[in-house]
């Protein structure tokens, strides 16, 4: 997912990027060098992750953007970290779980 940005003070556009730390570091022109440890640390913490990233884009690229090609915005661009928030069960989940296995859904 990507937002549109533009700096009133340079008239310069920007992309920002969120999403799947995974397809951040993927689309990244520089890779993170233990990224892949640290979102598994998270996760295994109980951490939930987002990456970020951005990109300058040419001014006469942005009808493109407003079209709707996003891809092409969405690759190629730099990694700027991650966000993580805790993302505690709550209480009657693993009683669901257990009711869920059990049904042999």
């Amino acid at each position: 997912m990507s937002v549109l940005v533009r700096e009133t003070n340079t008239d310069k556009l920007y992309v920002f990027v969120k999403g799947a730390p995974e397809r951040i570091d993927k689309n990244s022109v520089f890779r993170f060098k233990e990224f892949e440890n640290l979102v598994a640390s998270f996760s295994l913490g109980g951490y939930r992750t987002i990456g970020y990233g951005y990109k300058e884009v040419p001014n006469h690229k942005m009808n493109l953007y407003l079209e709707g090609e996003r891809d092409i915005f969405e690759k190629d661009i730099t990694a700027l970290g991650l966000v993580a928030f805790e993302n505690k069960l709550k209480g009657d989940t693993r009683e669901t779980i257990d009711k869920l296995n059990l049904s042999d859904i």
